[in-house]
């Protein structure tokens, strides 16, 4: 993509270029997964951005779109061009003006072929043509604009002579990515705080894919773009976990207790409390083998007491963890030790997770007179640790889940 330099700005050891091009070069260079950027959250509702319709008919101002790139070519001539680019702000404005490129496309491949379109009504056009528009993820109404714009002012060239500002970010580290992307958002619909953790924490998914292969089991990472923690826990099945869960279990595990996923972690992230390259250097490859390894085998146990869904909600993690993280300071054990400890046990005794007193009594709880999920997570943490502590003990049957309730 050809783009003219406008201005151009250094910050560190990174460049941002202020940069114009036609709507034209953007879209007809647009990559096919541009949406699957592991950056972006997935393509929300919003009735202003399905009328920038509108705003591309009119010619008027479209905020820039924010770019990232690993390479560039310039030239003398304030030219930048840019052979591939990923989105990291804009993703929203641009999946909507895709929908219109698609749309005009399609309506002008109907002219090629002799249509006569200017005499239909929206209902017609949805009737006849609404296969083809869901195609594109496009519909009848955006089809029954350009129309009735292209029979108002015949040929039109709305992409050819339409300019975009783009911002063009070069040297961008991940770390550095994602907290451009966190503010750029900031005055947008909130970015909810299990897709932040995510961002946070994208520089663990190589280790997690390592380990799954190295593990040689079957699991299924979802993320939350891909599958919104309350329909995963719903539709939850053996082997699959979500990756804000198995974020926030790992800084319980750190923290020695139940670390809940809000916006307060996600400032002490943000705010370097955490550092993520450090917790990488720290767990390496070993302890994302040990993990994956721990959790399918744990999900193997409790499945033997007919409970998929328990897995699946954050408290039961973070509590499971967070009392794993207390055990291992009280102790001074190494982590495959520990781990290795805990799964001995569950297959040696049967039913010792108790799991069905532990739904009778989550289903007594009254949720309009408490916090139901911190309950979930203190009573998870304090039956777990109870376990732990009596993990040596031959006279140690079940947890008793009513007292930690």
């Amino acid at each position: 993509m050809d783009l003219h330099i406008l201005s151009e700005k250094q910050e560190k050891s990174s460049t941002c270029y202020l940069c114009k091009t036609t709507l034209e070069e953007y879209l007809s260079h647009l990559p096919e997964d541009y949406d699957e950027y592991e950056m972006q959250r997935s393509i929300e509702k919003n009735r202003y951005l399905d009328r920038l319709i509108d705003t591309v008919l009119s010619r008027g101002h479209i905020p820039p779109i924010v770019l990232v790139v690993e390479q560039i070519q310039n030239n003398s001539n304030h030219c930048l061009q840019i052979p591939e680019f990923k989105i990291l702000d804009g993703l929203q404005r641009t999946y909507r003006l895709k929908m219109i490129w698609d749309t005009v496309a399609l309506f002008q491949e109907y002219l090629k072929k002799g249509e006569e379109l200017y005499n239909e009504s929206r209902l017609s056009l949805s009737k006849k043509y609404s296969k083809y528009l869901y195609q594109i993820n496009s519909s009848s109404n955006l089809l029954y604009t350009i129309v009735s714009f292209h029979k108002e002012h015949g040929q039109f060239d709305i992409f050819e002579k339409n300019e975009q500002w783009f911002e063009v970010w070069t040297n961008l580290s991940v770390k550095e990515q994602v907290n451009k992307m966190l503010t750029l958002n900031a005055g947008h619909k909130q970015v909810k705080p299990a897709h932040q953790l995510e961002l946070l924490f994208l520089n663990l998914i190589p280790h997690l894919q390592k380990s799954v292969q190295a593990s040689k089991k079957q699991l299924i990472i979802f993320r939350e773009k891909e599958k919104t923690p309350l329909v995963y826990s719903k539709e939850r099945k053996s082997g699959q976990f979500h990756f804000s869960h198995v974020i926030s279990a790992i800084l319980s595990f750190i923290e020695a207790k139940p670390v809940a996923t809000n916006i307060q972690l996600v400032e002490q992230l943000q705010e370097a409390q955490y550092d993520t390259e450090k917790l990488v250097e720290f767990f390496d490859y070993n302890f994302f083998e040990v993990l994956i390894t721990f959790l399918l085998d744990l999900d193997e146990e409790v499945a033997k007491e007919n409970n998929d869904i328990w897995l699946g909600k954050e408290s039961t993690l973070i509590g499971i963890f967070g009392a794993l993280g207390f055990y291992r300071k009280q102790k001074q054990i190494s982590i495959n030790v520990l781990f290795a400890k805990v799964i001995d046990k569950l297959r040696t005794t049967q039913n010792v997770l108790n799991l069905q007193e532990y739904n009778q009594e989550m289903k007594s709880l009254d949720a309009s007179k408490r916090n139901i999920g911190s309950v979930y997570r203190k009573a998870v943490f304090l039956g777990f640790k109870d376990f732990l502590m009596n993990i040596d003990s031959d006279d140690y049957t079940s947890i008793n889940w009513h007292k930690h309730f």
